[in-house]
């Protein structure tokens, strides 16, 4: 689970916060009110088809679609949140990991202070990076 492998403050070498950008897809927030419980946001951001904003452009949009599109405007909405935080507290932090809720983790991700800061680190599937 994300909480017991991506989440444990022991594990990773420090606190995380955790940043969301839900699409709620006319579901009410509290049906998520179980796993906001576990995993507490430090930032969160609602989206559904009424209030995506303004999507940038992508060249590839029609190689990728709306999907592709709208997953990384989730994540430049989620950096966003990132930034403000940061902004907020004076400090960047150390490390950005991006997990998706349909992701399972077998495995706690480690203590981050182990990797190399100066690198991208991404796991490699036979169908590719994630």
């Amino acid at each position: 689970s994300l909480a017991q492998h991506a989440a444990d403050p022991a594990l990773l070498g420090g606190q995380p916060s955790i940043f969301y950008v839900l699409d709620l897809e006319g579901r009410p927030l509290s049906d998520f009110s179980e796993a906001l419980a576990v995993l507490p946001p430090a930032g969160m951001a609602l989206v559904d088809a009424d209030n995506w904003g303004r999507l940038k452009s992508c060249p590839l949009w029609e190689t990728c679609g709306a999907a592709c599109t709208m997953q990384f405007h989730k994540l430049s909405v989620c950096l966003d949140l990132v930034k403000a935080a940061e902004a907020s507290r004076r400090r960047a932090y150390d490390w950005v990991v991006r997990l998706r809720p349909d992701m399972a983790l077998h495995a706690p991700i480690g203590d981050l202070r182990d990797l190399d800061a100066s690198a991208v680190h991404a796991v490699r599937r036979q169908s590719g990076l994630s």
